[in-house]
């Protein structure tokens, strides 16, 4: 992942959430989600990328199968 970046270490860290998640690795995907947010919340302007985590988990069609999984509600109940 690029250092430094927040944005573009959403973007990478989104990007291999999916591919965790489409791979049929759910722990993977959502501990990737997880430490994501976790990670971003100490950035200045985080709340940005926080919004941009949280829009992309609701249209990202790779993530689709993380949706009946019981972490997918705490994961969107704890991305302010």
């Amino acid at each position: 992942m690029r250092a430094g970046l927040p944005g573009h270490q959403l973007e990478d860290s989104l990007r291999l959430a999916e591919n965790y998640a489409f791979l049929g690795l759910h722990d993977e995907a959502f501990d990737t989600l997880t430490k994501n947010s976790v990670a971003l919340a100490g950035y200045a302007g985080a709340d940005l990328h926080l919004w941009r985590l949280r829009r992309e988990l609701g249209v990202s069609p790779f993530l689709e199968v993380l949706h009946a999984d019981p972490r997918w509600a705490v994961l969107l109940a704890e991305t302010p």
